[in-house]
């Protein structure tokens, strides 16, 4: 059974109309994708300010977070896993730490550099703000299925990959 039109449909459908030599086929995909990455970004954001937390912020202790304890790492390694740039992060880490939520010790092995450590402070916030995530995230996508959500997954790391 076909699911009934939405908002994307009817935009291809008036495409389709005046273009109706193009394949717009890849706007079911990519134009529902957007969609929903805009409503992921608003769920993100509500799921981290209930923390206290901007998301680039908590893009910063989550990759602190998942590194292995001492939890540390360096700010090259942070820039690495946010995708951010050199600047960006230094001024990430200034704000971070004078929240108390990382702090900074030099490198034993290269004194050029420093690592970046959670405070036992920044753990336990990013750890609530990644459980208020995962709550919601399940919450979001309790109309599919476990196999629903494990062949999407499935896709979009395909889709993801092709880059």
């Amino acid at each position: 059974m076909r699911e009934p039109d939405d908002e994307v449909d009817l935009i291809i459908d008036a495409w389709s109309r005046r273009l109706p030599d193009v394949d717009l086929t890849p706007l079911d995909v990519m134009s529902r994708l957007r969609r929903v990455s805009k409503r992921l970004s608003v769920l993100r954001a509500d799921a981290f300010s209930g923390a206290g937390l901007a998301a680039w912020e908590f893009d910063v202790l989550a990759a602190l977070g998942r590194a292995d304890a001492p939890h540390e790492l360096s700010p090259a390694q942070l820039i690495e896993a946010t995708m951010i740039g050199s600047a960006a992060m230094t001024n990430r880490l200034d704000n971070l730490s004078r929240r108390g939520l990382v702090d900074r010790r030099p490198h034993p092995r290269d004194g050029r550099s420093v690592l970046v450590r959670l405070t036992p402070e920044g753990a336990a916030l990013v750890d609530d703000a990644m459980r208020t995530l995962a709550q919601r995230e399940a919450e979001e996508l309790r109309g599919l299925s476990q196999e629903e959500q494990a062949t999407l997954a499935g896709l979009l790391r395909r889709l993801a990959a092709s880059d």
